[in-house]
């Protein structure tokens, strides 16, 4: 069986078209937890993002937390039900096979968290589960944050990671529909390369967006200090 090891829980990940990767560990490493007890992850896969919710939430101390993953591929929803109730955080945990269009929750929720499929539907991929989790082909960009807006408490945040240049689809749809991009950190494989990757973090209302930038590697081809320190609650490494 194939997976990833973290520091406190283990995911399996052969049954899912996406595995563990790093978009997913920055993100669930960066996102803000401060006043969070409720989260949904939409599009959970193996369910790496709810399980370091979890942890995280429980490292805070908190113990009446709930989390919700959402997924449309019944392997990926058994993989990611699995990895939960292997977890120390099973009591909190929750996996749900669904299509997010037509699912309704029964609260909303402080965070909705996303590793979302995020290129043009069009293509075609070897692996159908890739494909799937992948493309844009069962759920848009605008119907992602348009559910997420949906299904978030009012002061409660959505939380992304995009190609950069899907920046500027998701800061297109946040001015027409009341949001605004809170926090923003670019992602460079190294610091001479050009970036790739955006976390974001959106609010309703207006604000200004703060700007970070972190660098995976050094100069010497090893992790970075920075990436060390973000990461460091579930890489073994570290």
């Amino acid at each position: 069986m194939s997976g990833f090891q973290c520091k406190q829980f283990y995911v399996s990940h052969d049954r899912c078209g996406m595995k563990v990767g790093t978009d997913s560990l920055l993100l669930g490493s960066w996102v803000d937890l401060s006043r969070v007890q409720r989260v949904l992850d939409i599009g959970t896969g193996s369910g790496i993002l709810a399980l370091m919710m979890a942890q995280r939430l429980a490292d805070d101390g908190l113990t009446d937390y709930q989390i919700d993953g959402v997924e449309i591929e019944p392997e990926a929803a058994e993989q990611a039900a699995s990895n939960f109730a292997a977890s120390p955080w099973q009591h909190c945990l929750s996996a749900q096979l669904a299509d997010i269009h037509q699912w309704r929750p029964q609260h909303q929720y402080d965070l909705v968290i996303s590793n979302p499929p995020y290129f043009s539907a069009g293509q075609q991929l070897p692996c159908k589960k890739r494909q799937q989790a992948r493309l844009e082909q069962t759920l848009s960009m605008t119907s992602l944050l348009s559910i997420a807006a949906a299904m978030v408490t009012a002061d409660g945040q959505i939380a992304l990671v995009l190609p950069l240049e899907r920046r500027v689809d998701v800061a297109l749809w946040a001015a027409q529909a009341g949001w605004y991009i809170d926090q923003q950190l670019t992602i460079k494989g190294r610091a001479d390369k050009a970036a790739k990757r955006v976390l974001l973090s959106l609010r309703q209302g207006l604000g200004e967006t703060l700007y970070y930038e972190l660098t995976i590697y050094d100069q010497n081809n090893q992790y970075s200090q920075a990436f060390r320190q973000l990461t460091k609650a579930f890489y073994l490494a570290f």
